[in-house]
């Protein structure tokens, strides 16, 4: 396999400020190829199957943010992550410095130098925010399904939860994660943790922190508050089907 280094410079947030363009800088006097991507989500709602190639193809060492949120945005890309041979560094938890130091100890026998502006993509005004899974961590226990109210997940052939509509996604919203028993749902530009992909340290705690938002968002009786919201869910989405059809509004706006 050819090595190869792929950075995310994140350019729909701010979250890894000037460290992509500093590192690139940094490592263009060396022997290395490195692919830029203006921003891994946006890549990955594409599911271009050129960057599948890219990565399934290659080693490669991805440079970008925090290793859980990158693992589940290639697994959404539908790159099979058991054939991949991949390396991370995670630009969000490292400094300038010791990410340079990791890369070039991940890349240490590469003879080539260039830098290549790989496949980026424009968003057309839409903001990259959307839910992806830890597979990892899913039970598929399907309550983030019955609790967005709008058709972000669905379900798979094998009846596993999946996000089918990424743009259906509410701009700066995480609360399907903040509810998510197994903390398996991570937003990849979120500012806290471990919603944001970082690694989890305190298991007990993020239990408890679960249950507090739970009640928080659903109230005292949550699993009749998410009988209510799915329930909403199919009655919005027939409303929405009827309307297409008919090119009228039968049914009110469910919120």
């Amino acid at each position: 396999m050819d090595q190869t280094i792929l950075v995310c410079k994140c350019v729909y947030a701010n979250i890894l400020g000037q460290k992509p363009t500093q590192l690139i800088s940094s490592l263009t006097g060396g022997n290395i190829r490195i692919f830029v991507l203006d921003d891994l989500c946006l890549a990955a709602t594409v599911k271009d199957k050129s960057l599948v190639e890219l990565i399934q193809n290659n080693s490669v060492t991805i440079v970008a943010c925090h290793k859980r949120a990158v693992k589940a945005l290639l697994h959404f890309a539908g790159i099979d992550l058991n054939r991949a041979e991949l390396k991370f560094v995670d630009l969000r938890a490292e400094t300038i410095e010791s990410a340079l130091l990791a890369v070039k100890e991940c890349e240490s026998s590469l003879t080539r130098a260039d830098v290549v502006n790989y496949n980026n993509q424009s968003s057309n005004g839409w903001y990259p925010w959307f839910p992806v899974i830890d597979s990892e961590r899913c039970t598929n226990c399907k309550q983030c399904l019955n609790f967005c109210l709008f058709n972000v997940f669905g379900l798979d052939d094998s009846d596993h939860v999946k996000v089918i509509n990424p743009q259906n996604c509410k701009t700066n919203c995480p609360a399907c994660a903040r509810i998510c028993p197994g903390v398996a749902i991570i937003f990849p530009k979120y500012t806290s943790s471990p919603i944001n992909g970082s690694e989890i340290i305190d298991e007990e705690l993020e239990k408890q922190r679960v249950k507090l938002d739970m009640e928080k968002i659903l109230g005292s009786d949550p699993q009749q508050m998410l009988k209510r919201r799915s329930l909403a869910k199919r009655v919005k989405l027939f409303s929405q089907d009827v309307s297409k059809k008919t090119g009228s509004d039968h049914f009110p706006n469910i919120r």
